[in-house]
């Protein structure tokens, strides 16, 4: 731990009129961090791996986001430009921002001209986002998105369209498993990302009149790409 992290948790420990913790309790807390106990899962986040695949197709589909299933990460692209230029009657050229993560930035875009990809953080100007999901969680049909240099949490936001890829093996039955997911890919930071995003079905609200309007907050269209069969 830094000096200017252990300045900020030190003025916080005294405001709330806290001492440094004897020995009996952190050694408590740092076994219970190590090996967190679960709560409560629901039998909807319970199951073998494909049919937590499928229950999370037709839960993220009843809040309104879309789905196709592709077996190999490198039929992306052409899932991708399906999805524009069939479902959305996008015309091309298709200009996308991608996150700049190491499994998008692989793909064989050249051969696909319609798309005119670029990687990094997404700006107001931008349509369609693209990145990969963490985890999907099954029981809600929600995605999980940790923030990192290579997935800037601006591409959730600012563009109209979204389009995310999660591998079906990464999908969970429920939250209380997202944690530990996070938690093995993080082994070597003791740190959890800055800020994680849980992204249930396209932005909406119902804050007027009870009438729901989507894109509120964020994209209006939220297309899934499952890959494989887990």
């Amino acid at each position: 731990m830094n000096a200017a992290r252990r300045h900020i948790l030190s003025t916080i420990r005294t405001s709330l009129g806290r001492t440094e913790l004897n020995e009996e309790r952190r050694a408590a807390l740092e076994k219970r961090l190590k090996k967190p106990v679960s709560n409560v899962i629901p039998a909807r986040g319970q199951g073998p791996r494909n049919a937590l695949a499928e229950r999370f197709v037709t839960e993220a589909c009843e809040v309104d986001a879309t789905s196709e299933r592709i077996g190999d990460i490198s039929d992306i692209p052409a899932a991708v430009m399906r999805y524009l230029m069939v479902s959305k009657g996008f015309a091309a050229p298709q200009n996308i921002k991608a996150a700049p993560q190491s499994s998008l930035k692989g793909l064989p875009w050249s051969k696909h001209s319609d798309i005119k990809i670029a990687f990094g953080a997404a700006s107001p100007d931008d349509t369609v986002s693209l990145a990969v999901a963490n985890a999907g969680v099954a029981e809600t049909g929600t995605l999980v998105m940790a923030s990192s240099p290579t997935c800037p949490i601006s591409l959730h936001f600012l563009a109209e369209v979204q389009i995310i890829v999660v591998a079906a093996r990464d999908i969970v039955g429920s939250y209380e498993e997202v944690w530990k997911l996070l938690r093995s890919q993080n082994e070597q930071d003791p740190f959890m990302p800055r800020s994680i995003n849980l992204i249930t079905g396209p932005s909406r609200t119902a804050d007027i009149e009870q009438t729901l309007l989507l894109g509120a907050h964020g994209p209006k269209n939220l297309h899934i790409l499952v890959l494989g069969d887990g």
